[in-house]
């Protein structure tokens, strides 16, 4: 029986809006022929936009995206000689510069899962900063993973 790790990210931006994204990884790879959902976008808070002009951006898009996590998330060992299943949910800060940064386990299942999700998100290339009339704006967005024997 083949591993899986489903993630999905619920995208929100300081100030600005929410987006929702969903994308799945099976085992260590990732399906290249899975896409994202784009710009379901609401308001949060007094200050946010309902639209915003760019959204933050993974350095090649979506696709890329998937790609970075098929080549880099790894089911951990541990987990796997456990039987450890379940969603480990992060929160991550994309910056206006466009680095990471307050990476924050929301929920885990232990047996090494969030340290690999903390791992890998931690060592993301620089992301294209949300842009909202010329000035880059601080996003936050959240990463499930569903980590699956």
């Amino acid at each position: 029986m083949k591993n899986q790790i489903i993630a999905s990210a619920i995208g929100l931006v300081f100030m600005m809006t929410t987006s929702i994204h969903s994308f799945a990884i099976n085992g260590p790879t990732l399906p290249k022929t899975l896409g994202l959902e784009k710009n379901i976008s609401f308001p949060t808070t007094e200050s946010t936009f309902l639209v915003i002009e760019e959204d933050a951006e993974f350095p090649g898009g979506e696709e890329a995206l998937m790609e970075y996590f098929d080549d880099n998330i790894q089911y951990p060992m541990i987990a796997k000689q456990q039987g450890i299943v379940g969603k480990v949910t992060v929160a991550l800060t994309i910056n206006e510069s466009g680095t990471i940064s307050n990476i924050e386990v929301i929920q885990g299942i232990g047996g090494g899962c969030e340290e690999e999700v903390i791992r890998v998100l931690s060592s993301m290339p620089t992301w294209k900063p949300t842009n909202q009339a010329g000035h880059m704006m601080k996003t936050k967005k959240l990463f499930s993973f569903n980590f699956q024997l």
